[in-house]
């Protein structure tokens, strides 16, 4: 290949002309290849269609934001889990002692439900009178404003179709 393209040293052309001349193998391979290279150099030099190289770039310029963010995503990933395998056995290591510091709290906890459940019981009743002695007047207001709504409805079709026939 150096030799068809004009790189190869004159000792390399030399021992390559020695190599041609008792090899008839390697002689006709040579004139092949000294035939497929004129053919080439004859052929015209086609032109990449408009916006080749724009579509190239978009292209290669994908696959690298693709892989930096592939990559990114791997160490966000990789630095998680190494967050998690030191920080799991270190909370796990401290649970013993942090048990022990929640308990008078959690004691605590079941006096306060038991206060919290005792006062909500007659909230929740006065809240229940609250809603039936309410559920009825509201009822019924809710009764007439649907009344009156209908009514002026139909009177405002009406008035429309009057002044439909009138005009």
């Amino acid at each position: 290949m150096q030799a068809l393209d004009g790189e190869l040293s004159a000792a390399g052309r030399v021992e390559l002309d020695g190599h041609l001349a008792r090899c008839a193998d390697c002689r006709a391979e040579w004139e092949r290849l000294q035939t497929l290279e004129r053919w080439l150099h004859a052929a015209p030099m086609a032109r990449p269609p408009a916006g080749f190289f724009g579509r190239a770039m978009a292209r290669l310029d994908r696959r690298r934001r693709v892989r930096r963010t592939a990559l990114g995503a791997l160490a966000l990933t990789a630095g998680g889990g190494a967050m998690a395998v030191l920080l799991v056995p270190t909370a796990l290591w401290k649970l013993p002692s942090l048990f022990s510091i929640l308990r008078p709290f959690l004691a605590a906890g079941d006096l306060l439900l038991d206060r919290l459940l005792a006062s909500a019981v007659p909230l929740l009743n006065s809240l229940c009178l609250t809603f039936a002695a309410l559920l009825y007047p509201l009822l019924l207001l809710a009764l007439v404003s649907l009344a009156l709504a209908l009514l002026s409805g139909l009177l405002w079709w009406g008035m429309l179709r009057r002044m439909a026939v009138i005009g």
